[in-house]
């Protein structure tokens, strides 16, 4: 289950929605600044949220981390919009989900993990570069997005749906494995025949430390 943005730091500050805009580089808009209208909060909750959860200064994280907002679990709000002035640094696999509500997280800095599972309706936005040493997937779905503004950098991207919000920008290479065959880049007991990926087995693999990927992949 996704924990809080607590689990990341508790040091959140309530800001104004545009104070808290205004922190992003304002190349993150080629139109030359940061406003609400980029990122259609009013899509995702109807209305533009008045204020924004901000993290001043970068975030480090030891080990696996699953982060965002679960329908079920009985916490958080919907409309609620978090920011990190800073990177967000996470040395072991990142899983970021939101189910049933959009939780959306902005990243003034860059994004690095060893693995990054973006699921369901999860909202991430980066304005700095992403760096994922191994895996990155995106399981995504109605206004799921993943927005990446610098040079994105993976072993491997598998990307379950092409038709979902994922704008990543800079090194879209990665060694030819680009939204890759799931069999040309997972070990055989991660593939489902009817999805193509066994996400839960997956998702609960990377967060054991086991190896999920091919070696070398095909």
């Amino acid at each position: 289950m996704p924990a809080p943005f607590d689990a990341l730091t508790t040091a959140w500050d309530a800001m104004p929605l545009d104070e808290a805009l205004a922190l992003l580089p304002l190349d993150s808009d080629a139109g030359g600044g940061a406003t609400a209208d980029l990122f259609e909060f009013d899509v995702l909750f109807g209305e533009d949220p008045e204020r924004v959860f901000v993290h001043r200064g970068d975030i480090a994280v030891s080990g696996a981390v699953a982060i965002g907002n679960g329908h079920h679990e009985g916490y958080g709000d919907d409309g609620l919009v978090y920011l990190i002035d800073g990177d967000l640094t996470v040395d072991g696999p990142l899983h970021f989900y939101n189910e049933g509500y959009y939780v959306p997280l902005l990243v003034t800095g860059s994004v690095t993990a060893q693995n990054l599972f973006c699921s369901s309706e999860c909202w991430l936005f980066v304005a700095g570069s992403l760096t994922v040493s191994n895996l990155l997937v995106t399981d995504l779905y109605e206004c799921g997005s993943l927005r990446v503004q610098g040079a994105t950098t993976t072993r491997a991207w598998l990307e379950t749906y092409s038709d979902v919000d994922v704008r990543l920008r800079g090194d879209r290479d990665h060694g030819g494995h680009v939204a890759a065959d799931p069999a040309a880049v997972l070990l055989p007991e991660f593939l489902d025949e009817r999805s193509g990926v066994a996400t839960n087995s997956l998702f609960a693999a990377a967060f054991a430390d086991r190896s999920v990927v091919r070696e070398p992949m095909r």
